[in-house]
């Protein structure tokens, strides 16, 4: 099994953690549908917003674009498959359906603020932590 990386981003507004620590326990599920789709979302999350941190020289708000697009359809295969069992490869265990409460509480909570940060960052505010606005290239 090779390395996955994990979505440990902080917001940019609120010093929140987001979901990293949940998808990183979904590799010890990748045996599972829940387990798998959690570790593509992370995969996802890490590979789009490294390159957005690069080019806006730090944590932007935008970075909640990649949350959104991953997060988003994650929770509802996770709402899906808690109410159908059978939705996926193979029946859920418990140890599944706990893994599965937890991604869907915590992602929806993160949801909540990527929604606010890219609502914010459409509205104009770009500003990145520990940046002067005028150093912005």
């Amino acid at each position: 099994m090779g390395l996955i990386p994990c979505s440990a981003d902080v917001g940019a507004d609120l010093g929140r953690s987001d979901p990293g620590a949940g998808q990183c326990v979904a590799v010890f599920f990748l045996d599972t549908p829940t387990g798998r789709w959690a570790a593509w979302a992370s995969v996802f999350v890490v590979s789009t917003n490294i390159p957005i941190m690069l080019i806006e020289g730090g944590m932007s708000r935008l970075m909640a674009v990649p949350h959104l697009l991953a997060w988003g359809p994650l929770v509802v295969m996770l709402f899906l498959r808690l109410a159908n069992p059978h939705v996926g490869s193979a029946p859920s265990t418990a140890s599944e359906s706990a893994l599965m409460w937890a991604l869907l509480l915590v992602n929806s909570v993160s949801l909540c603020f990527d929604t606010l940060d890219t609502w914010r960052w459409c509205r104009g505010e770009r500003d990145i932590p520990g940046r002067i606005p005028h150093e912005r290239l």
